[in-house]
């Protein structure tokens, strides 16, 4: 276990109400018939919540007594220190007496615990916990006063493998950790210990599948330029026209109109046709026999007739 410090609270902080000073008071209390009773690890957590409620000099005195007799000994004696000082500034000198006198006793069997960090082990980032808290770089090389027990210190860093290990340091009894050079991770390895295998490479989109789509595309664009134009000469040919009697003009629009929407129909189904064979070729690429290079001009046109149109789509793929 590391040490722990009790601080009082600063006359700036807000002071507890009514019910957490009445909730500390309590526990204070308990603590104490515990501690009368022998439970000291009861009385101490009792102890460690009413100055966490509400912080005062004379709980804090006690916590101190408690952990020094729960053996936590480095802990005691911030906590005697603390409470020295606390009870100096609230004019208490029967407090403060009994404070350094705690402080001094234990000083000399305190353990003492140092980490240091070679310069062969320093890395980018390194970070060093001792007990699970974050050990400030102003701490390494130093041997500080910890209590007396088994301490867990890692060492870890950005793309390197952690490292841990355990101490055990008794009363008076002063060691040292030196932290490792921390090695780099290894590399991603699938469960069975063997790399992946990479991945394979993204096919392109097969020619053909580019040339059916503009095909598609093109035709698309015709019909729909051919439909409003049928739409357009139907319109004109409508003022010419009385039922089914039309002037020449109006028959002539009316042929018009005619052959616009033929071409119209016939573009738009080569258009969705362009528009599947693209989407085969794409979803098939990579399969099949190798298909030849070489390839033509191609060519899209729209071919009327004095009754029907066609488009002709001449070129290889």
């Amino acid at each position: 276990m590391g040490v722990s410090v009790l601080l009082a609270v600063d006359a700036a902080h807000a002071k507890p109400g009514p019910q957490e000073r009445a909730a500390a008071e309590t526990l204070f209390r308990e603590g104490k018939k515990l501690m009368a009773a022998g439970s000291v690890a009861d009385a101490c957590r009792r102890f460690e919540e009413s100055q966490r409620i509400d912080p005062q000099g004379g709980t804090l005195l006690a916590l101190a007594l408690c952990h020094e007799k729960e053996g936590r000994i480095a802990t005691a004696w911030v906590e005697y220190r603390e409470a020295a000082e606390t009870a100096k500034t609230a004019g208490r000198p029967d407090r403060v007496a009994i404070a350094a006198k705690g402080a001094a006793a234990l000083e000399p069997r305190l353990p003492r615990l140092s980490v240091t960090v070679p310069k062969a082990s320093l890395q980018p980032w390194l970070t060093i916990l001792r007990d699970g808290q974050e050990l400030g770089q102003g701490a390494w090389d130093t041997a500080v006063p910890v209590d007396p027990g088994v301490h867990e210190v890692e060492a870890s860093a950005p793309g390197r493998v952690s490292w841990k290990a355990k101490i055990e340091v008794a009363e008076g009894e002063e060691k040292k950790v030196s932290i490792p050079a921390l090695q780099p991770e290894p590399a991603p390895a699938s469960s069975s210990g063997v790399l992946p295998p990479e991945p394979p490479p993204k096919r392109s989109v097969p020619t053909g599948a580019w040339i059916a789509g503009g095909i598609g595309v093109a035709a698309l664009g015709v019909g729909s330029w051919f439909g409003l134009r049928a739409i357009s000469r139907r319109g004109e040919s409508d003022e010419h026209c009385r039922g089914s009697l039309c002037d020449p003009t109006g028959v002539e629009l009316n042929d018009e109109a005619k052959k616009a929407a033929v071409i119209s129909n016939v573009a738009f189904g080569i258009g969705a046709l362009g528009a599947g064979v693209a989407a085969y070729l794409y979803l098939t690429r990579g399969s099949g026999e190798a298909r030849s290079e070489a390839r033509g001009p191609l060519r899209v046109v729209a071919v009327p007739g004095p009754r029907e149109a066609a488009i002709v789509v001449d070129g290889t793929w």
